[in-house]
């Protein structure tokens, strides 16, 4: 049996063996923002060299480790060329394009230094090094990615964070060098986000890197996708959108992301228009703030509003509702919100009491109509999830019938896009459940909203859903009918009258031509065809028949 110090002569005898003999220290630039100690430069040794990379260690960090410390960090460097040389490099290359070969110090060999960086902080590459000392001061003149040697250390995440910053020296190259381009900073992260999945190390998904990713998504599922801060709720967002991006057109759309002549949202386009998609980005993005909520098959959808891959499955990943609002009859809720640009909230509406055939509206306001996008989620009692979308321009008050008794649930997704990577917008939600509006309101009943002097008479169309009102505009006007009482007069709320269709058409008793007032009284026979009435828009059934005193008081 080996003693322990033996064991230990042996580890230090073979990680001099290990080492090249012209190994050398050298003096490197480093990010003061990401080093421990602030520090601009550091000394380096080469701890180890493959067929395309060289592994560097900072003497300071090494002189602090005890002998088998030194030999086990000496395995790592070892083991990571290796994976580096037989995975890493000509995976990523194939998917992505190359990086600059044979580079600015016309060696082919990738630099690795590994030193002592903040908590928290993976790795990180530096552009400056890609250019001559004439035009940055301070590059080391080569290709280079630095790595948090804790984390190497420490856990078994350095292939992974090898391979996130890999990308991004091939995207310097592709995009800077190649197209004279900078990359928008959100897709350069989210590509090298994707790249450890991509090389197999998210496999296993407890302790991986995706784990880490999605808890941190979980969290804060509505920061904007695209004003990139930098921060692990940033790296998370763009992350799990990359996943769903190429887990719905597959890993062929990454080369000619990387290949277009342009960056950010337009090289998706140019992507998906060159593998034969009608989808863009805009389309891209609504679906994928479905998918983060649904996440399984939907009615007519089975794989749009879903991720692909296994560890991303709805038991891992799905975001809870922003709010859940609980409806009761004839009650309403509501709430303000303010909206980033290129993200999404998830609010929830449930029935209060089930079984009664009732009627969910939901007005939407927003001085953001143009860009702010609407789809909406129905989920019945019997397991079926529907996707719809409401349009804006067509009206603000969305209504869904059967709440309550074969609807479960309405989730209602604002997304937000605006020109501006980081403008914000607000809106406004304000719900309403009611039973059947002809069973409620009478024919001739009179309403107003609570606040609001304006009464409005009510008239039912024998089509289903559909009801008019009419403002009675003066106390004048209300005074010419005998049987109109303000005791009679119903107060609800602003949300269901908005539900109804606002009518400006009457008529006298006995006479069949049709007049359109206006809100200044006055009004103007409309001397058309009953073809030409219709294809205006307007409906017969939204004719209201006036008494003799009403119809002369107009001008």
């Amino acid at each position: 049996m080996i003693s322990s110090k033996l064991f230990i002569y042996k580890l230090i005898f073979f990680v001099f063996l290990a080492i090249p003999a012209y190994a050398n220290a050298e003096s490197f630039f480093v990010g003061e923002n990401f080093d421990a100690a602030g520090r601009g430069t550091i000394d380096a040794d080469m701890e180890a060299v493959g067929e395309h990379v060289y592994f560097y260690v900072e003497n300071n960090y090494r002189s602090t480790l005890p002998p088998i410390e030194v030999a086990r960090l000496n395995q790592r460097a070892l083991s990571l060329s290796s994976e580096f040389d037989t995975t890493i490099y000509p995976q990523l290359r194939e998917a992505f394009g190359s990086e600059r070969v044979p580079g600015i110090d016309n060696d082919p060999k990738i630099t690795i230094l590994l030193h002592n960086m903040k908590k928290g902080v993976g790795g990180y590459v530096r552009n400056a090094d890609g250019f001559e000392r004439s035009v940055a001061t301070d590059s080391n003149e080569r290709e280079m990615i630095y790595i948090n040697i804790e984390e190497i250390l420490n856990n078994d995440l350095g292939p992974a964070y090898i391979a996130h910053e890999f990308q991004h020296l091939i995207t310097f190259n592709q995009k800077t060098v190649l197209h004279g381009l900078d990359e928008e900073k959100w897709l350069n992260e989210a590509r090298s986000e994707y790249a450890p999945t991509l090389l197999g190390y998210n496999r296993e998904f407890s302790g991986s890197y995706l784990k880490k990713r999605v808890g941190e998504f979980l969290a804060h599922p509505s920061e904007a996708l695209l004003d990139w801060r930098g921060r692990s709720i940033d790296h998370a967002s763009v992350s799990l959108f990359m996943h769903y991006l190429v887990g719905r057109y597959g890993v062929d759309i990454l080369g000619p992301m990387m290949a277009a002549n342009s960056v950010g949202s337009a090289s998706i386009n140019e992507a998906l228009a060159s593998l034969g998609k009608e989808e863009r980005f805009a389309d891209v993005f609504q679906d994928w703030v479905l998918a983060v909520y649904i996440n399984s098959s939907v009615d007519g959808e089975p794989q749009k509003y879903k991720y692909q891959d296994g560890n991303l499955s709805f038991g891992n990943l799905h975001v809870l509702p922003t709010t859940t609002f609980r409806l009761y009859d004839n009650y309403s809720s509501g709430a303000n919100f303010v909206i980033d640009n290129r993200s999404a909230q998830w609010h929830r509406f449930v029935p209060g009491s089930l079984g009664e055939a009732s009627t969910l509206h939901i007005k939407i306001s927003s001085q953001n109509g143009d860009d702010l996008s609407v789809p909406y989620i129905v989920r019945d009692f019997f397991g079926g999830t529907e996707v719809r979308f409401f349009d804006l321009a067509q009206g603000n008050v969305l209504s869904v019938p059967l709440f309550g008794n074969f609807i479960s649930s309405v989730v209602v997704v604002p997304t937000l896009a605006t020109a501006g990577p980081s403008d914000v917008g607000s809106f406004a939600l304000e719900a309403f459940v009611s039973n059947s509006f002809a069973n409620r309101f009478s024919e001739g009943a009179l309403v107003r909203v609570e606040g609001d002097p304006r009464v409005y008479i009510i008239k039912n169309s024998p089509k289903i859903g559909g009801v008019f009102k009419r403002w009675i505009q003066t106390e004048e006007v209300f005074g010419f009918y005998n049987h109109f009482t303000w005791n009679d007069i119903i107060e609800i709320k602003s949300a269901l009258l908005a539900t109804f269709q606002e009518s400006f058409l009457i008529r006298r008793a006995g006479d069949p031509r049709v007049y359109e007032v206006d809100s200044y009284g006055r009004k103007i026979w409309l001397n058309i065809t009953a073809a030409e009435f219709e294809d205006s828009g307007r409906k017969w059934d939204a004719v209201y028949e006036v008494n003799e005193a009403e119809f002369h008081w107009y001008k």
